[in-house]
């Protein structure tokens, strides 16, 4: 099996800027996602560049050389929590990789901000994601009518 890792998103290298929008583009992913696709790679290219790092850390999941995957962690200047999102591309889908993916990434948050509740939101209807996050420790609370995950310490 091929290495599986995340690397922090290089917003000045096109082929990453074009993997995540593709895959956040891409239908399947487009109805989980909590906010609407953006509209052209130019717009989600200055979307990155003025969010990214200041306000947002955004990784890519590897394995091996392929990017499968990405996440992201935002909020992280909140004193309680940081917020994260998942998503693997739909090709890349059901071969273990958002476990892996969710494991690495709330390792790393927990390693370098310790004080703080790792916390996700699930759009409804994301039945698989939920049975994911349930699976790897996040408890499900209802916050403002809207399903929340917060990891257990």
């Amino acid at each position: 099996m091929s290495k599986i890792e995340i690397s922090p998103i290089n917003i000045d290298d096109d082929a990453d800027v074009l993997f995540l929008f593709e895959t956040r583009s891409h239908p399947e992913i487009g109805k989980c996602l909590l906010h609407n696709p953006p509209k052209d790679i130019e717009a989600h290219r200055a979307w990155l560049k003025a969010n990214v790092p200041e306000k947002r850390l955004m990784f890519l999941l590897w394995v091996g050389c392929e990017r499968v995957g990405y996440c992201h962690a935002y909020d992280f200047t909140d004193k309680d929590t940081v917020e994260v999102g998942f998503v693997v591309h739909p090709d890349y889908q059901n071969r273990g990789y958002g476990t892996e993916m969710v494991k690495l990434l709330t390792r790393k948050l927990k390693s370098s901000m310790p004080q703080r509740k790792v916390i996700l939101f699930v759009r409804e209807g994301n039945t698989r994601a939920a049975r994911l996050y349930k699976k790897l420790g996040f408890v499900e609370k209802w916050f403002q009518e809207e399903s929340r995950f917060e990891l257990e310490q």
